[in-house]
Parts: C-alpha cells; structure tokens; sequence
C-alpha cells in the first residue's frame, strides 16, 4: 500500500505533513467544494466545507490510516489521499 495512491482527476491536492499528528495541511490549485474524510472501515469520521482554510485539525482522530475525499465544482469525479494520523 502506498500513501501517495490516488484516484485520476482534474482535482489536484497536495497534504502535509504525512504522517501528521495535529494538524493536516492542503494546497490546491483547483476550487474545492468540501473534503470528507474516512477511516479505512469506510466510516465517515470527518466533514468540512472548503472556506479556503488550508488545514484540518486532525487531532481527535485515533492513530491510523485514513482517507480523504475532494469534491471540486464542475468535476465528475473526485479525488483521494491517504494519510496516516500519529
């Protein structure tokens, strides 16, 4: 498994720290709608509305690997990151 796996899209997002512990940091160049994130059981464990804040208090989550989905304007598909929370 590799945590730069991602799903073909026009939507582009960059993460760091990965591995993090705090805080999760997002660079992207496309207009972003929301991210939702899930644990690999496929629970959704986290819902944003994108305010053009580029971080995510990731804190309260349990050590693991998880999974974000992008949802951008006037795209079909979205796109997916995995990251790993210490």
């Amino acid at each position: 498994m590799s945590i730069d796996d991602t799903i073909k899209s026009n939507v582009t997002l960059t993460t760091y720290p990965n591995p993090v512990k705090d805080v999760l940091y997002l660079k992207s160049e496309t207009k972003i709608d929301k991210i939702v994130i899930f644990d690999l059981n496929g629970r959704k464990v986290l819902e944003k509305e994108w305010d053009g804040i580029d971080k995510i208090n990731v804190e309260s989550l349990v050590k693991g690997i998880y999974v974000i989905q992008i949802y951008a304007r006037n795209e079909e598909k979205s796109n997916s990151l995995k990251f790993i929370k210490y």
